[in-house]
């Protein structure tokens, strides 16, 4: 404002007199500019927060303004932004997260010919920092599922395709990496823990790294809310990058030992497996036949029918006698072995089987003859 200069006592007396007439309509008017000073000083303030960020004011006035644009069905919950930085791309990735039924969803939005470009994705997807062991590098991958089939696609690879091709066939994707159950492997060692391993946890290594969570967002916001979680956002992406890189090279070599162990336990236990199989069909051959009490009248036997292994057991003679079919039959031990029969199970020491004696609990059975 310019100088302000005295009056003189009569254009004074004069400007009191005229007041009262004009001051409803200039309280009006002044008041008009005041409000459209604040809210294009306000507009001014918020953008001008992103000088430094060109992208993160483009994302900022993406979501003010184009609100109509973005997809986020109504039964979505829990809605975050984040922003990844992802291999040769210029500018970050924004994410718009959100679940639906407690499974993981996102939108993807990255910066392209001077303007904000979407991606949605209609299934379940979530967003992983994986290194991969191939190509040697890290960056961000999209995970999806879909019946017994795993898919991988890089945030980057995704992009660069909807930048190059124009058309996109959604019906059927192009993925980079697609594993399937056959790509797995399940084992169980012999006290019944399962141990698997996947291609897909060699190749694309899954690393523990502390990443920040997305914060809260949500279409109602107004301007000065929005400003302030895109300005939160931004320093935990740059917290976040930062404490990658700081951990990438020590994390990459502990969990690629980590999975290597896997692979060799798998490998082992599979090994062991067969090994226990052949032994545990050796040795129910060696079983079959009836089997007398050492010391009094009670029998078992082992026999096959129709390709089931049965158990019979009591005293024949007075037609008192259980019989089932073993449901399962296993090593235990050096020499011990176990099976059960209708939930019931037995074990059996066959240390001294070629001597034709086994023993159940404390008692000692003898060899009679063939079924």
């Amino acid at each position: 404002m310019g100088n302000i200069k005295k009056k003189s006592e009569k254009s004074t007396k004069k400007m009191k007199q005229s007041q009262s007439r004009i001051y409803p309509v200039r309280f009006v008017f002044v008041s008009f500019f005041i409000v459209l000073g604040i809210m294009f000083f306000s507009r001014f303030w918020i953008e001008s927060t992103y000088s430094k960020e060109d992208w993160g004011q483009m994302y900022y006035t993406y979501l003010l303004d184009r609100k109509e644009e973005i997809v986020l069905p109504e039964e979505s919950e829990e809605h975050t932004i984040k922003f990844y930085s992802v291999k040769e791309v210029e500018n970050p990735v924004m994410v718009l997260g959100y679940q639906i039924n407690g499974k993981q969803y996102a939108n993807v939005y990255f910066i392209a010919e001077k303007k904000v470009n979407s991606i949605v994705y209609e299934k379940p997807v979530d967003i992983e920092f994986l290194y991969n062991m191939e190509k040697n590098e890290g960056d961000y991958y999209l995970h999806m599922y879909h019946e017994e089939e795993e898919f991988f696609e890089s945030i980057s690879h995704e992009i660069k395709e909807r930048v190059e091709d124009s058309v996109i066939d959604k019906e059927h994707p192009r993925y980079e990496y697609i594993f399937s159950e056959d790509d797995r492997t399940t084992v169980k060692d012999m006290f019944g823990n399962v141990v698997s391993f996947s291609e897909s946890e060699e190749l694309l290594l899954k690393l523990d790294l502390e990443e920040i969570e997305g914060l809260r967002f949500s279409l109602d916001m107004d301007s000065q809310k929005l400003r302030e979680t895109i300005k939160n956002s931004i320093q935990n992406y740059e917290l976040e990058n930062k404490s990658i890189q700081n951990e990438l090279e020590e994390k990459i070599e502990k969990k690629s030992e980590e999975v290597q162990n896997r692979k060799k336990e798998v490998a082992q236990i599979k090994s062991s497996n067969s090994k226990e199989k052949n032994s545990v069909l050796s040795t129910y051959k060696k079983l079959r036949g009836v089997w007398k009490e050492e010391n009094g009248d009670f029998y078992i036997e082992f026999t096959t029918k129709k390709n089931k292994k049965w158990f019979n057991s009591g005293w024949f003679s007075s037609g008192k006698y259980i019989s089932g079919y073993i449901t399962d039959f296993k090593k235990t031990g050096k020499s011990m072995y176990q099976f059960t029969v209708s939930s019931e199970k037995w074990n059996i020491d066959v240390s001294k089987i070629k001597k034709k004696k086994i023993k159940i609990g404390n008692i000692t059975y003898i060899y009679i003859k063939k079924s």
